[in-house]
């Protein structure tokens, strides 16, 4: 099940941009691509362009199938790739005077460790970013927010606390 709609498609787009924003990556530019991957062993991907600031997510169908928690997961963990890729490429300039064998083995053990890390940092803080937003609950959702603006305005209730300053305090918490 890929994208549902061109709306669908904009909104996880922007997602993907304000997770950068959250998680430091303000001065790249990211790419969400349309094509869905259809084989493979991942339910996303990612790519940095040497020299560039540009970071290409590649999504699979089984993303659609995921909680939106796991999505969230997911897109963390693929940007946070992005903060190992200069010494990944520093690495990769090994190749030129390492044996090819002794090259493989030192780059798997590498990306293996890399992984793990990653993972266990997109666990950590992503449960203090934001849910992306199911496509079928978009209007809800905006008709809930204007509601919500609407008391505000009005002084019924207190507001909602900011997903960053709610991160903030809670981060605080274990200094």
């Amino acid at each position: 099940m890929p994208f549902k709609n061109e709306q669908h498609y904009q909104d996880l787009r922007a997602y993907v941009r304000e997770m950068a924003d959250r998680l430091e990556l303000r001065d790249w530019t990211t790419f969400l691509h349309r094509e869905v991957q259809t084989t493979g062993e991942y339910t996303a991907s990612m790519s940095c362009t040497y020299g560039r600031k540009f970071v290409h997510i590649y999504i699979a169908e089984s993303f659609f199938e995921m909680t939106l928690e796991a999505q969230r997961q997911t897109i963390a963990h693929e940007l946070i790739h992005v903060h190992f890729y200069g010494w990944r490429w520093a690495f990769n300039n090994l190749q030129k005077i390492l044996s090819g064998t002794t090259f493989a083995i030192v780059e798997n053990s590498i990306r293996d460790q890399e992984e793990l890390a990653v993972d266990a940092m997109a666990d950590a803080i992503a449960r203090y970013l934001p849910l992306p937003t199911k496509p079928n609950r978009r209007k809800r959702a905006t008709a809930m927010a204007t509601r919500d603006k609407n008391d505000l305005v009005k002084g019924k209730d207190k507001p909602p606390l900011d997903a960053e300053c709610d991160r903030d305090r809670t981060l605080s918490e274990f200094e």
